[in-house]
């Protein structure tokens, strides 16, 4: 007959224990996991290129499924807690709901910030190109003050010039071999 002493778990790693088993600690490690992830990636990719080689499609499934595993394991920890505990589960939902809210409240200024950045861009873009319509067109009436011969070669360049503006507007235009 043998008799095999356990000893009691440390105080800290019995902490550890709980803190992770509460679905709150595996749920913030895989985000640092996630995060690391992503700063090794930069890191390894010293010259700058590796990044550029791989497929973006590639990364995003990556990324997503990685997300996706860190998701559900959060949320088969939540529902283990819950249903182990009282207090602390709800304690917990109060939590998560604080961070959902945090989370969301974040990614409103995100896309509000994005919109007014694209707006702003859209409006610069505008008077850019009423700018260069105005310039073109004052171009063009100037060159009906200039002798003859000089106003149909003027005329037919700021043409040439306009149909070449209108051809780079085009989204695929540097596939053009004439431009």
């Amino acid at each position: 007959m043998t008799s095999t002493s356990q000893t009691p778990p440390q105080p800290r790693i019995a902490a550890l224990r709980k803190w992770l088993g509460s679905g709150e600690g595996l749920g913030l490690l895989g985000v640092i996991i996630l995060a690391g992830s992503l700063l090794l990636a930069l890191v390894l990719d010293s010259n700058g290129d590796l990044l550029y080689e791989v497929n973006e499609y590639v990364i995003w499934l990556l990324l997503l499924a990685l997300l996706a595993a860190v998701t559900e394991a959060g949320y088969w920890l939540g529902r283990r807690a819950k249903a182990r505990g009282g207090d602390e589960a709800a304690a917990s939902d109060d939590h998560t709901r604080e961070v959902q809210t945090a989370l969301f409240a974040v990614l409103g200024l995100l896309l509000a910030f994005t919109y007014s950045m694209a707006v702003s861009r859209f409006d610069d873009r505008k008077q850019a190109l009423t700018a260069e319509t105005s310039a073109i067109q004052t171009a063009y009436l100037r060159t009906q003050l200039l002798p003859a011969p000089l106003q149909t070669t003027e005329a037919a360049l700021l043409r040439q010039y306009v149909d070449v503006r209108l051809a780079s507007a085009r989204p695929d235009w540097y596939l053009d071999v004439g431009l």
